[in-house]
């Protein structure tokens, strides 16, 4: 299963006229197709073909047409292209007339061009070799390289997905040896169809259909019960990245599409508190909880979990945050018993020390459990679980405020512990308190606003789900405005709409925790969608 392919040769074709300079779209479930030009513009649909015009003639069905209508002969030749291609000889239309539509196998071509010519156009072909894999180490990932023909390629995607429908578009980076892509957001054990879709000089070509299977995924990781209250428009979608935490044998990091299902994983033996995704989205950071002195570390690895880089950062934990530069933020533990935010550079290895939070509400007695990056004033949010507190400073280490607990600067809160923050803007934050604003058991999402200069906050959301979450919790304001809640201890996940009504819930079953979790619309994001204000 894991080992190369034979290479596939896959024909494509593309003419002037034809092809277009945008990205075709992926075909109807009906079976229609793109519209083909030549002369005059005729559409049709795949599956089978009749004559037209005296002077055309065509064949019958292609062997392995999956379309639903039919394709039509007319006057006129040149090249019509369609809906996606499932196998089956190219359908060829007679002397003379356009044709277009969508062919069950690959394309549908011209015949030669009349006596008198009118309207002819000759198709130029071009020639896609696939060579396909599933990686070694995570068995839904698919990797697609390709050569072609073409003098050069302008831009390239790889459309893929449960169907000939596709749904799923990656981006291929044309400075990768041979286009080297990732097809990722599979589930497990399924046959995934795909094509390759190459634009030169406003020219789109496309290989014929091709198929990938995914293998399956790791033992001990059941599928969440989802319970859906709404239509699926009012939902965000996307991909869950988080990891299942306190599990006896570590890890792993993973991804979940929509439906709850497992699309990516990474296993450590070790426990696994935070995956984020690397700013330039190709590679992903996990690291560890290390709760006591000396077992940090952190690990960048390959989205084909082929290639992975340890960096041993022993009095590091809990938390690290992406910043755009491609250093990381960290929380540490520091000499004087209190822990501070570092930041580290994996290219140099460096660790500098921004700020010790001892240095905010004049105690030893703290744990540093969640770093939140704003990238709009260069700034931290930091979590202090111990002193119920929420500390901004600047990227350089200087205060900002200290929001909650004792030692607050800004009046008007009061909770009790906090683990997850969402920073929306300088002076804008949710953050996910375990113990409501006296200890109670419910755990209690709030959303703020700071004025810096009054000293004071206002508060313009208190949400209580009725779960009770000892330890971990997160919380993100999506992009279309629902809210996304993580109950980590109890397992829990939940998706708000913009009015605070339940949308969709998430129950994983009992045997291990989740982590801190983010969702993205897409995993080929680059740069990273609006989390923690990136």
């Amino acid at each position: 299963m894991n080992a190369l392919t034979p290479l596939v040769a896959m024909s494509a074709l593309c003419a002037a006229v034809a092809c277009s300079s945008h990205q075709p779209a992926s075909p109807p479930s009906d079976g229609s197709g793109a519209t083909g030009v030549a002369g005059a513009v005729a559409t049709g649909s795949g599956g089978q073909s009749s004559a037209g015009s005296p002077s055309g003639t065509s064949g019958g069905a292609p062997a392995g047409a999956s379309g639903g209508r039919s394709a039509t002969a007319g006057t006129g030749g040149s090249v019509g292209l369609g809906g996606a291609p499932s196998g089956g000889a190219p359908v060829t239309g007679g002397a003379g007339a356009p044709v277009s539509g969508s062919a069950g196998a690959g394309v549908i071509t011209g015949g030669a061009p009349g006596a008198a010519g009118s309207g002819s156009m000759l198709a130029t072909s071009c020639n896609i070799t696939v060579q396909k894999s599933i990686s070694e180490k995570i068995a839904s990932v698919g990797i697609v390289q390709f050569t072609t023909d073409l003098a050069k390629v302008d831009s390239a995607t790889i459309q893929f997905g449960l169907d000939t429908n596709y749904g799923l578009t990656a981006p291929v980076d044309l400075t990768e040896p041979n286009y080297r892509t990732l097809l990722l957001g599979m589930k497990t054990s399924h046959t995934y169809h795909f094509r390759v879709v190459a634009v030169s000089d406003g020219k789109t070509c496309m290989s014929a259909d091709d198929t990938i299977d995914t293998g399956p995924g790791p033992n001990g990781l059941a599928k969440p019960t989802v319970v859906t209250n709404t239509t699926p428009d009012k939902l965000y979608g996307g991909y869950m990245v988080t990891a299942r935490w306190g599990m006896n044998n570590g890890g792993p990091a993973m991804i979940l599409d929509a439906d709850g299902d497992l699309v990516w994983w990474y296993a450590v033996e070790d426990d696994v508190i935070r995956a984020r995704f690397s700013y330039d989205g190709k590679r992903m950071w996990i690291r560890n909880t290390s709760e006591t002195d000396g077992g940090g570390w952190v690990r960048r690895v390959t989205l084909d979990g082929l290639t992975e880089e340890k960096f041993d950062l022993t009095h590091t934990t809990h938390d690290l945050a992406v910043l755009p530069d491609g250093d990381l933020g960290l929380i540490s533990h520091a000499s004087n018993g209190c822990w501070e935010v570092v930041e580290f550079n994996p290219s140099t290895q460096d660790l500098r020390t921004v700020f010790n939070l001892a240095d905010a509400h004049g105690s030893t007695m703290c744990q540093v459990n969640y770093l939140a990056y704003f990238q709009g004033d260069d700034s931290f949010f930091v979590s202090d679980y111990d002193q119920s507190t929420v500390v901004k400073i600047s990227r350089q280490g200087e205060l900002k405020w200290v929001l909650n607990g004792t030692k607050s600067t800004i009046s008007g809160t009061k909770w009790t512990a906090q683990h997850g923050i969402h920073a929306l803007g300088p002076d804008h934050l949710i953050v996910f308190s375990n113990k409501g604003e006296s200890g109670q058991a419910d755990s209690i999402v709030y959303e703020l606003t700071v004025d810096e200069t009054a000293k004071t906050a206002t508060t313009l959301l208190r949400y209580d789900g009725g779960i009770a979450t000892g330890f971990g919790g997160d919380v993100q304001r999506l992009d279309n405005g629902n809210l996304l809640i993580t109950y980590s201890s109890s397992g829990v996940v939940q998706e708000l709409g913009p009015d605070n009504t339940l949308l969709q819930s998430f129950t994983f079953p009992i045997g291990g925790t989740l982590s801190y979790m983010e969702k993205r619309r897409s995993l080929y994001d680059s740069p990273p969608p609006k989390i923690n204000g990136i």
